[in-house]
């Protein structure tokens, strides 16, 4: 059944900010985030859908508003409804349910319906059996013991025990339709519960919508400018082609990626020149986490993130990649399928001239077929563009054969697993199938005037920061590309510990794409530079190293 919400909340009141009363300006300018957000309330609703939102935006959009209002008349559209609204602290609870108040106080309808229960923090009324409640989420006893059909959490970032109130909550909330929870926050950083959710809604690895409105949309957000593309530094020039040609790099959340015009971007770009300095006191970093241009942008952990992160965004071309699988031919090659189940991503076919030279083979196995996924990492030696990525569980012992039968697919490329973990099985498989050319890591031995050969990358402390500061080294210098987006969201989030250690942002150990990638680049770095086969004669190969700075 339809559910129309613009005229039902347009039946509202609210306090403008010059304290003045009036009807609730979904029609207005200021209202675009409010009206694609009710959209997309009203196309779950239509399919018989749980309604399950998270959003991330800028500052001062009135998404906290607009879903305030759409709880108050979820009361009165059904029957023994229960709606909650929990705030990040005591005053802004105080501040919503002054909101809500408004709404019943000023509400048109009021006459028809009878307050069957009024204290500080809920409404009940007598008609429906419906009730509105305002919370803090310094209770982390919100919402239990009864049944919720709609729950807002507001500013989520900003709880102090999300995952306990989270792990409460969600057993109250009845999975059928007709039910709405909204996520909503600024982003506070990396490692923390709204960042987790986030990142997984967009790789729909759970049932929350994602939904992003940045601050460039957003006409109060404009100076009068006189700027021409000349007055622009490299930022504002790649923002410019973001405001106005969709030319975002971040295609993983569920808005319509709308433009605005190049005069109002030059009027955005004034307004960012004047805010950095007066809002934010010359902090760029904190600017781009409270008026995100991208999501990413939002997620900025200022002194933690091991990767420069304008550099990766610079080095991120985000591709769709074709999923699939490999299978052997019987002349013994291998045939890549397209299979939308298959764990194999292909960004670019082997080249069509045969070099087992121009590919190089990471990987990261993992221990177990729970826990940390296992990944394999494939680059151009001559670019360092990655050309393909596995992902998935598997057992190191059958995630050897896939190791192999890519490396073979690549025109049989140097392989190089980890070796910790359960990398020394993998490698052990990938010896005893005799397949021809494995990494070997050639170190000084303990005994003098000899040479220790070991298959594979051993990770110890030294040797993680070596390979991570190689790709960081990579990375500023733009001489990688990345294209599949689990890589580069795991590299936005990788920050380095108060011990030293480095790993994932929200605590876990999950940086199986980090490391393959790192292994792959580092590996295929001790090896010497790409040499075409072209120029394999001795002399030219001699001129070429030279040239790449060996």
């Amino acid at each position: 059944m339809p559910l129309r919400l613009a005229p039902l909340i347009k039946s509202l009141s609210i306090q403008d900010k010059e304290a003045n009363l009036r009807p609730f300006p979904l029609d207005d300018r200021f209202a675009w985030a409010q009206r694609e957000y009710l959209a997309t309330i009203e196309r779950e609703y239509a399919a018989g859908r749980p309604i399950r939102l998270i959003v991330l935006k800028a500052r001062q959009l009135g998404i906290s508003t607009v879903t305030g209002a759409v709880l108050f008349w979820w009361c009165f559209l059904h029957e023994n409804t229960n709606s909650m609204v929990i705030a990040h602290e005591n005053k802004a609870s105080s501040s919503l349910f002054e909101k809500t108040k408004l709404f019943w106080e000023t509400w048109p309808f009021k006459p028809i319906y009878s307050l069957e229960r009024s204290t500080l923090h809920k409404l009940k009324w007598a008609e429906t059996r419906s009730s509105l409640e305002i919370s803090s989420a310094r209770n982390v006893e919100s919402g239990r013991g009864q049944t919720l059909h709609a729950v807002h959490l507001s500013e989520f970032a900003s709880y102090p025990n999300p995952t306990e109130l989270m792990t409460g909550l969600r057993q109250t909330i009845p999975e059928r339709p007709r039910t709405l929870i909204v996520i909503e926050s600024t982003a506070k950083g990396v490692g923390n519960l709204f960042h987790e959710l986030w990142t997984s809604s967009t790789l729909k690895h759970n049932d929350l919508i994602p939904l992003f409105f940045p601050w460039w949309m957003h006409y109060e957000y404009r100076r009068p400018s006189r700027l021409t593309r000349t007055d622009l530094d490299p930022d504002e020039r790649r923002y410019l082609n973001i405001f106005t040609k969709t030319g975002n790099p971040d295609v993983t959340y569920q808005t319509l990626r709308p433009t605005i015009s190049e005069d109002e971007a030059f009027q955005a770009l004034e307004w960012r020149r004047w805010a950095i300095p007066n809002l934010e006191h010359h902090d760029e970093d904190g600017f781009m986490q409270e008026y995100p241009a991208t999501p990413h942008e939002a997620f900025i952990s200022s002194g933690r993130n091991v990767f420069p992160l304008r550099a990766l965004d610079a080095c991120y071309v985000p591709k769709k990649g074709v999923r699939g699988m490999l299978m052997k031919l019987p002349s013994g090659g291998y045939k890549f399928l397209p299979e939308p189940s298959g764990r194999l991503t292909l960004y670019k076919k082997p080249s069509e001239v045969r070099n087992p030279d121009l590919y190089f083979v990471g990987a990261d196995p993992s221990r177990s077929t729970t826990g940390d996924p296992a990944c394999v990492q494939v680059i151009n030696r001559r670019t360092h563009e990655q050309v393909a990525v596995w992902h998935g569980h598997m057992d190191p012992q059958h995630l050897a054969h896939e190791i192999m039968a890519i490396g073979h697919y690549f025109h049989d490329a140097e392989v190089c697993p980890e070796v910790e973990g359960g990398g020394q099985l993998a490698v052990g498989v990938i010896l005893e199938a005799g397949y021809p050319r494995v990494w070997q890591d050639r170190r000084a031995d303990r005994m003098p005037g000899k040479v220790m050969n070991a298959f594979g990358w051993q990770t110890n402390y030294d040797r993680k920061h070596w390979a991570i500061g190689h790709l960081i080294y990579l990375l500023g210098e733009r001489s990688i590309t990345i294209h599949d987006i689990a890589t580069y969201q795991e590299m936005r989030d990788y920050v380095s510990y108060e011990s030293g250690e480095m790993g994932n942002g929200d605590g876990s150990d999950h940086d199986d794409t980090v490391m393959a990638l790192a292994i792959a680049c580092i590996a295929s770095a001790t090896v010497g530079p790409y040499v075409p086969q072209s120029a394999r004669g001795p002399r030219e190969a001699l001129d070429l190293y030279s040239e790449a700075g060996g």
